[in-house]
């Protein structure tokens, strides 16, 4: 592993502990109601933030898919 880079395990950890900070909720490994998975979901309650992708690409919410949690 190049120096300098950081793990996506890591990463991820990072991303919900910020969440947390800000007042709101990082759900790793969410599922979309098509059976999308992403990376990490940042929601707002039940508003759909943020989609992170965090090892190919990056995808946003499709406006109609109804919340559902792992």
């Amino acid at each position: 592993m190049e120096s300098g880079r950081i793990k996506v395990k890591t990463l991820t950890k990072q991303i919900i502990e910020l969440s947390e900070e800000l007042g709101l909720q990082a759900v790793s490994e969410y599922r979309t109601s098509d059976g999308t998975r992403i990376d990490i979901a940042i929601l707002n309650g039940e508003e759909k933030i943020l989609a992170i992708e965090l090892e190919a690409s990056f995808k946003w919410f499709p406006p109609e898919a109804p919340l559902r949690r792992r």
